[in-house]
């Protein structure tokens, strides 16, 4: 049993068709499809239920996923052993980070970063939510939220100030002044309902 077959199943599982599998693996739908096909009859089994909606794992295939997916973990393990090893600054690594920390803390020290490190190709993903860094969708998070779960080496890099602002004619008059404990009687323009838990969303919950 090959493990790319392994890997083209769990696509398919992940993203519920063949296309949205080719996309992530950057592949054809055809070999994916032949991957999965060359799997099934290795196993003897049939893993997935394609129709015109999409692709649905048989119970089988359920069985089956949760012993790729530990098959898996194996693998990446395996693989970032092999590039801790490697001392030697050079390849591609991708960092995944808010669009703001990009531009505004990533992005002014570019040059200097190619500068001692002529070797490394740097791609900057900017995402909002915490992509899976266990899957190797990115190899560095510079986030604002801490990773709930994972094999992860977790490091503080600095910190995020924030403060509240208001029209000095709005505070007057709705008695707003520094040491005030509940926001009960102000306006809050604060984060959208899919940012509330990130950079100060959950302070706000609790005082406005």
């Amino acid at each position: 049993m090959e493990w790319d077959d392994l890997k083209h199943f769990l696509a398919v599982a992940r993203g519920g068709s063949l296309t949205a599998a080719a996309v992530e693996l950057k592949t054809s739908t055809a070999t994916v499809a032949r991957r999965l096909t060359a799997l099934e009859r290795r196993l003897g089994a049939r893993l997935i239920d394609r129709t015109q909606g999409g692709s649905t794992l048989t119970e089988n295939g359920q069985a089956i996923r949760r012993r790729a997916e530990e098959v898996e973990q194996v693998v990446l393990t395996v693989e970032r052993e092999a590039l801790g090893r490697d001392l030697r600054p050079a390849g591609t690594v991708r960092l995944t980070t808010t669009d703001d920390i990009a531009s505004l803390a990533v992005a002014p020290h570019l040059s200097e970063f190619a500068r001692r490190n002529p070797e490394i190709v740097l791609e900057i993903a900017g995402h909002r939510d915490v992509v899976n860094l266990s899957c190797r969708e990115a190899d560095i998070g510079l986030l604002t939220v801490r990773p709930k779960c994972g094999n992860f080496l977790v490091r503080q890099v600095g910190w995020w100030n924030l403060g509240l602002y208001a029209a000095r004619t709005y505070a007057a008059a709705h008695g707003l002044a520094p040491g005030l404990r509940s926001l009960a009687k102000a306006a809050i323009i604060t984060w959208t309902p899919e940012s509330a838990h990130l950079r100060g969303g959950p302070w706000f919950a609790e005082h406005a």
